[in-house]
């Protein structure tokens, strides 16, 4: 893992591979931040959904608890990474974004 942001506006990320061997983690979340089609079209078993582009989503993040460890997904990385850095910003202590997104996830998809 390697850590992202600045300062104390950091977050970590690991690759979709890695994580999936370890998959699930206890008392870990993970958001999928891809669009209502592209969730449909297949996600991580358990996997809470929060389109980054819906206009609620920065109001969907302040009903969640930041002292949590989310782990971020996207289509391929980059909406994960942008989603995570906004989280670090908003206070949450334990974001990790999942490099490769779901592009890269090894195991079966729901």
């Amino acid at each position: 893992m390697g850590l992202f942001g600045i300062g104390k506006k950091a977050y970590d990320q690991i690759g979709a591979r890695e994580l999936a061997s370890q998959w699930p983690i206890q008392g870990a979340v993970m958001i999928d931040v891809r669009t209502k089609g592209e969730f449909a079209s297949g996600h991580v078993q358990g996997a809470k959904h929060m389109d980054l582009m819906a206009g609620d989503f920065q109001n969907k993040l302040e009903a969640l608890d930041k002292n949590a460890t989310y782990y971020v997904m996207c289509r391929s990385g980059n909406r994960s990474g942008a989603a995570a850095g906004l989280m670090a910003r908003m206070g949450f202590a334990n974001v990790i974004n999942v490099a490769g997104g779901i592009m890269s996830w090894p195991s079966k998809v729901v």
